[in-house]
């Protein structure tokens, strides 16, 4: 195994232990919905991170430039994730149905989902370095999830008393990417 390689797995496994970590100890499980989510969620996570460690492992070596790009993007993701968890303190699982504030500062003052942009920015950086079916399948799975996800939870914030707010934030926050 190559230094690049020690390297990326270095970085995946912290984005590992991070995952877990708010899995089971900062996001929420409160409600039916959620649960249904973590259903589809929960297993297509766990094939992303078998199958990369497992190509990752195996592989004979990586092109430099495409593990700098990755270590890249995955420091990046890692990063956003972290700021999302001090910029929130705490939060309902994937369509969990507390509306007790918007967060609007932080990281929630970048994209309006953080945690769903770093883990699409991870899931497609080891599915295109990688290229393998079972991490393509995956990865399309998971970005319907938190696509959907993430406007069942904004549908949920518009039809609440919150509505006003969240329609003056999503005008001046990207849903994914930052607004220019």
């Amino acid at each position: 195994m190559s230094v690049n390689q020690i390297l990326l797995a270095s970085v995946y496994t912290a984005i590992l232990c991070s995952l877990i970590w708010a899995r089971f100890r900062f996001f929420k499980i409160n409600n039916a919905k959620s649960k249904m989510v973590s259903y589809f969620n929960d297993p297509a996570v766990f094939v992303q991170l078998i199958f990369t460690y497992g190509l990752l492992w195996t592989a004979d070596s990586l092109p430099l430039i495409e593990t700098t790009i990755a270590v890249t993007i995955y420091i990046f993701s890692l990063s956003l994730f972290w700021w999302a968890i001090r910029s929130a303190g705490e939060l309902d699982f994937a369509s969990g149905s507390s509306k007790g504030e918007i967060f609007t500062t932080g990281a929630f003052g970048f994209v309006r989902h953080p945690f769903y942009l770093s883990y699409i920015a991870i899931w497609l950086t080891s599915t295109i370095l990688f290229n393998s079916i079972f991490l393509w399948i995956s990865c399309l799975i998971l970005i319907g999830v938190y696509l959907l996800s993430a406007k069942e939870e904004e549908k949920g914030i518009m039809s609440s008393e919150l509505s006003s707010q969240y329609s003056a934030y999503r005008k001046s926050v990207g849903m994914l990417f930052p607004k220019i």
